[in-house]
């Protein structure tokens, strides 16, 4: 993350309190992939955890998984503390676990805003163990489907979004594409993201690194039956989010 970015997250009680507003229904999803990539006794990590919807969700529905979160924001470390979950703030660079250290290593809508995020994806690599899963959740800002944010607003930005994930898809122009940070009094979904998340730049990620890609959505959040229709075919890559799940393959 830029110096910016860790101070605007750190301390800021109501960026803490914007996601605990959030429904824990947004989480679920995640949640159930963590717990579908995991055994008994299994552990798993949550990377940028939040107010600790998905933590508090895994902990009660598995309490025999060990599940950590990590965030950069100590005032929403307070909160996940608050509740009994386990948790510890870091530094929103270097993950502060050693090598092959857990089983499942997830993320939720992360990925979209930190200033090196294919650092971020090495570090989440690096603590997962061999044949363990590495879970990836955020939003296609590359999508014709909605309007949440500028990057998938208007006629004009839509045919664009379409004619770059038909360029990435086919292997050229790939990379996260850099946006404008927007700043205003009342917090809105994404306003702090800063890279354009797509599926087809995570996914030629997860195959340069040698992942077997063992699930691919194109929904965080259970959401209407078209869009389940759409996601199980090509258009998939067109909807509004990420959740890719890759295995670490083993020394066999």
């Amino acid at each position: 993350m830029g110096e910016h970015t860790e101070q605007y997250y750190r301390e800021n009680m109501g960026y803490s309190e914007f996601l605990e507003s959030h429904s824990i229904e947004s989480y679920r999803k995640y949640a159930l992939i963590l717990i579908q990539y995991s055994l008994e006794r299994d552990s798993i990590l949550d990377v940028g955890c939040g107010a600790g919807k998905a933590l508090d969700l895994v902990t009660k529905m598995c309490p025999d998984r060990a599940v950590h979160g990590i965030d950069i924001s100590r005032t929403s470390i307070e909160k996940c503390l608050e509740r009994g979950l386990s948790c510890s703030v870091y530094d929103g660079r270097s993950i502060p676990f050693g090598d092959g250290h857990f089983d499942v290593v997830g993320s939720f809508n992360v990925l979209e805003h930190v200033m090196d995020p294919y650092g971020l994806l090495a570090e989440k690599l690096r603590v997962l163990k061999r044949d363990g899963h590495l879970v990836i959740a955020c939003p296609n800002f590359l999508s014709i489907t909605n309007s949440h944010h500028v990057h998938t607003r208007g006629i004009r930005q839509k045919w664009r979004n379409l004619i770059d994930t038909m360029r990435k898809t086919s292997g050229r122009g790939l990379g996260f594409e850099r946006m404008e940070v927007m700043v205003r009094k009342e917090i809105q979904p994404d306003d702090d993201a800063c890279n354009a998340t797509n599926p087809a730049d995570i996914l030629a990620w997860g195959k340069e690194y040698g992942l077997e890609l063992s699930h691919w959505s194109g929904q965080t959040y259970e959401m209407s039956r078209i869009a389940d229709l759409l996601d199980r075919s090509f258009l998939r890559r067109l909807l509004g989010s990420t959740l890719a799940v890759f295995r670490k393959p083993g020394t066999s």
